[in-house]
């Protein structure tokens, strides 16, 4: 802020919300929450002149007593906004993620049902192609960060979408019949699954053409619990009933046991799988028996 003083620029509200969301005064006192909750008070009594300055001052120094006063009283007891909301500031006012990736979370889901990175996507410059073959059938995990509509000559709607995980982006093209069936799936910032076949032309970035579209919500999870035998399982049925009664969901969860090498989905219903939910199983079965 000193600088921009001494280059005779002004800081306006605008401005300073901006350094906030961008992280720039994370290392003054309080959240980027609670400074965005205060700050207008204390540019309201500002008044930032384009005239050049010597000195190194703090634009706090110009302000009037009593908005000085207003910088002692307590930061609201509001918190921190959750680092999705950081890191959509940051992307907002950036045009990149700094403390982070939306998508960090998400890094064993995409492990497990992801087969591409956006990175075999690009071009290799030495072979003159991607890193995948025209028409191979993958499928990407990723957010949407854009969207363009555009119509067929028969006046059919159809997107090209931007999807962005944590090597770069694709570029997905979705034809009338793919996007009339996922039209309300395929906003900005939604996170998606993409099964389809790769476009690739010499000397350019594959594409992938869209064949199915899921919500990362949509993906059914699979949880695997191992015992040594169905002796083992009846011994522990009646408290893993109980934990598994208690996070249903949609997720499925499977037994294998060990001496038949026998897999068996559980007769029960679905579970909601996560921390908490796996936590518990730990408890029960131990880390090396839940998956």
């Amino acid at each position: 802020m000193t600088r921009m003083q001494q280059r005779g620029e002004s800081l306006n509200k605008r401005t300073i919300e901006n350094l906030i969301k961008a992280g720039a005064c994370d290392c003054l006192r309080g959240t980027r929450k609670q400074n965005l909750h205060v700050y207008l008070q204390v540019m309201d009594g500002l008044s930032v002149t384009k005239e050049s300055m010597e000195g190194q001052y703090s634009i706090f120094d110009y302000a009037p007593e009593e908005v000085k006063e207003t910088l002692k009283t307590p930061l609201p007891d509001i918190g921190e906004f959750p680092q999705e909301v950081k890191l959509s500031f940051e992307k907002e006012v950036l045009g990149i993620y700094v403390s982070g990736h939306p998508l960090e979370e998400y890094l064993p889901f995409l492990k497990k049902n992801a087969k591409s990175s956006a990175s075999e996507f690009f071009l290799d410059e030495e072979s003159g192609g991607a890193g995948l073959k025209d028409r191979q059938e993958t499928t990407i995990g990723g957010i949407i960060t854009g969207k363009t509509v555009k119509y067929t000559k028969k006046n059919q709607a159809m997107a090209f979408l931007t999807v962005e995980d944590m090597t770069g982006s694709v570029e997905v093209i979705v034809f009338p019949k793919t996007y009339e069936e996922n039209t309300w799936k395929l906003n900005e910032d939604e996170k998606v699954l993409i099964r389809g076949r790769v476009s690739a032309e010499e000397e350019k970035d594959a594409k992938l053409i869209a064949e199915k579209i899921l919500l990362f919500s949509e993906v059914p999870s699979k949880v695997w619990l191992q015992f040594n035998s169905l002796a083992s399982y009846e011994e522990k049925r009646e408290e893993l009933d109980r934990i598994l009664q208690e996070n249903p969901g949609k997720d499925e969860v499977y037994l294998f046991l060990k001496d038949t090498r026998k897999v068996r989905k559980y007769a029960g219903a679905g579970v909601q799988s996560g921390e908490e939910l796996t936590a518990q199983l730990i408890r029960l079965l131990g880390e090396e028996n839940v998956r």
